[in-house]
């Protein structure tokens, strides 16, 4: 949520612009996601966050490939959700789990065609379409692994990375900032 609010922020008058109606559904989701979340009683790493300034480029022009490779890595960490609430006998969690990654792999997907398009990419190749998995990538087994890959990126949880950024605050329901919208099915079902 921090990294889109940024991005969308930043997208008026960019090649990212005519994508700030997706930013803002995906804003929205991660929001909807993290009160979910913190309604069953996770607890966040950090309420600030190191941003690289490489993860937004000149005009947001890596916006899109940053949110490919985090969203690979929250599909990830739900995968290793699920695998934990399977072994704790814990559906419920596990379906929830389940329906976030869904999202998740959305963005990853809508991600991947944003930016082929920013790249002026018009034709869709092995290497640049959006839905290319048989299966998601679960190669990281623990959710330390996958902040430890962010922080290898230069993103910070509660202190400076290691690539030159700048610290943001979490901003809060996008909708109440206007860098979110209301969305079909904003809980579990």
């Amino acid at each position: 949520m921090t990294v889109l609010t940024a991005a969308i922020k930043a997208s008026p008058g960019t090649k990212a612009a005519p994508f700030i109606p997706v930013l803002k559904a995906a804003n929205q989701a991660e929001y909807d996601h993290y009160t979910t979340l913190a309604s069953l009683g996770a607890k966040p790493l950090t309420t600030k966050f190191w941003i690289p300034n490489a993860a937004l480029g000149a005009g947001n022009i890596n916006l899109f490939a940053t949110l490919e490779v985090a969203e690979t890595l929250f599909v990830n960490a739900y995968l290793i959700a699920i695998t934990a609430f399977a072994k704790a006998k814990n559906d419920k969690l596990a379906r929830y789990a389940g329906e976030i990654l869904g999202v998740e792999a959305e963005h990853r997907a809508l991600a991947r065609y944003a930016n082929s398009v920013v790249h002026g990419q018009t034709t869709l190749t092995r290497s640049n379409i959006p839905n290319n998995k048989g299966f998601e990538t679960y190669t990281i087994k623990t959710i330390g692994g996958i902040v430890g890959a962010l922080e290898g990126a230069g993103f910070g949880f509660g202190k400076q990375g290691a690539t030159p950024g700048q610290f943001v605050d979490f901003p809060g329901n996008p909708s109440k900032n206007g860098t979110g919208f209301y969305l079909i099915a904003p809980r579990p079902a």
